[in-house]
């Protein structure tokens, strides 16, 4: 989708030379941020994708070792060796069952948020500088749209981080709302 030009208003006492190079730069940075919003969600999506492929390749690989070592249990020669394929596959199964139930959907969807949230951020700040256009406060214009890029990605990691603080950690039960530590 190609975005139409932007109505940009005519600064008093410029040429229409000048304003029609002003509104071809307008749209050059619009479909650049078109471009870089678009490559930035196939991004995200290819590395959602890839968690999930390696999410479901690591319950594979857990289920797969559980069963073999069941198996292996059950061809078992003498009592030692099945004990030793039961335990493998206790330990096996305790460590699947720890890692792949405590975390991996809540990771998932809290990523989903936070990529839209950061799209959303670069998106406005690509959109703002695109509409700058007092030549006597562009300087502050441009340093205003940065500081509050930069709050915005600092809020963002701030959150993340307290979000993934307040994970419970695999193993333990998680932390019900309104209760305090």
């Amino acid at each position: 989708m190609t975005l139409p030009p932007p109505a940009l208003p005519q600064p008093t006492g410029a040429s229409p030379g000048a304003a029609a190079a002003v509104d071809q730069f307008a749209t050059t940075v619009l479909g650049k941020a078109e471009e870089s919003a678009r490559a930035t969600s196939l991004a995200l999506e290819r590395g959602r994708r890839l968690q999930i492929v390696l999410y479901l390749l690591l319950f594979a690989v857990g289920l797969g070792t559980a069963v073999a070592a069941v198996v292996t249990s059950l061809l078992a020669d003498s009592v030692g060796q099945a004990v030793a394929g039961v335990g493998i596959a206790g330990l096996s199964a305790a460590s699947f069952f720890a890692f792949f139930l405590a975390r991996p959907l809540e990771a998932l969807e809290r990523n989903a948020i936070y990529s839209q949230w950061l799209t959303a951020a670069v998106t406005a700040y690509w959109t703002r500088l695109v509409y700058l256009n007092d030549p006597r406060t562009i300087d502050a214009d441009i340093e205003a749209a940065t500081d509050d890029l930069i709050a915005d990605l600092d809020k963002l990691a701030g959150r993340h981080a307290a979000a993934t603080a307040r994970a419970p950690a695999p193993g333990q039960p998680a932390e019900q709302p309104g209760a305090t530590s």
